[in-house]
């Protein structure tokens, strides 16, 4: 599945980075991926605050249709060749700032060999856990999702499907930010992962979802079966 995200990503790496203490995104920490990367006293100054439970990062890119993309992954003690919150955010920091080739591809593979020995760990098809929409983007906390879909369901989507999973969030509008689409993969040893791609378009200083697009991700990224 990385392999067809990788298709639709501009080449470079990211233009925004941020890292949240307990998914709390309205209050994230956000690091120039322009500049130096972060310094284990930076990280560790982040981290020491009080009633940190979990710690999570995402790293924006744009496709080649000008849309926004982000990849996120969030800390799990089942990572053996991770020690602690610090060593998991320097280790994802390593990965965006300094991976062999400065595309979406490549800085993904350095994270899953830098956490879990193996390139292929992260965004792949057999872990293919959940979708869902997050209804704000940068205010998950606050605003919520809508789950489209879950492991063991068939791949099957349509226009009736969709609406029927988004229930009474439909129409989907805001003035804060975009809708997102959200692919999360689950593996073993347990490590989250999540892909997350622009679903709304901004028309007269708001945002809009966009159904549509939403149908084709289904399809295009992730082989589901379209009806009518």
């Amino acid at each position: 599945m990385i392999d067809k995200v990788n298709t639709i990503v501009k080449s470079g790496r990211p233009f925004y980075i941020h890292m949240a203490r307990n998914g709390i995104y309205e209050e994230s920490w956000k690091p120039n991926p322009r500049k130096e990367r972060p310094s284990i006293a930076e990280i560790e100054a982040f981290v020491g605050q009080k009633n940190t439970k979990m710690v999570s990062i995402e790293a924006f890119f744009k496709t080649i249709d000008g849309y926004d993309l982000y990849f996120g992954t969030k800390y799990s003690r089942d990572l053996t060749k991770v020690n602690g919150y610090v060593d998991f955010l320097d280790k994802v920091c390593n990965a965006v700032w300094n991976s062999s080739q400065p595309n979406f591809k490549s800085i993904c593979e350095t994270m899953g060999k830098n956490m879990t020995g193996k390139r292929d760990w992260l965004i792949n098809k057999k872990d293919l856990d959940r979708i869902v929409v997050v209804l704000v983007v940068n205010w998950w906390k606050t605003y919520g999702e809508k789950k489209l879909w879950e492991r063991g369901e068939e791949k099957i989507i349509s226009e009736k499907i969709l609406k029927r999973k988004m229930g009474d969030s439909l129409p989907l509008t805001s003035n804060k930010n975009y809708a997102g689409f959200e692919i999360v993969s689950v593996s073993n040893p347990y490590l989250v992962s999540w892909c997350t791609i622009q679903a709304s378009d901004k028309q007269k200083g708001r945002w809009i979802f966009a159904e549509k697009r939403v149908i084709k991700l289904f399809e295009n990224l992730l082989d589901f079966e379209v009806r009518s």
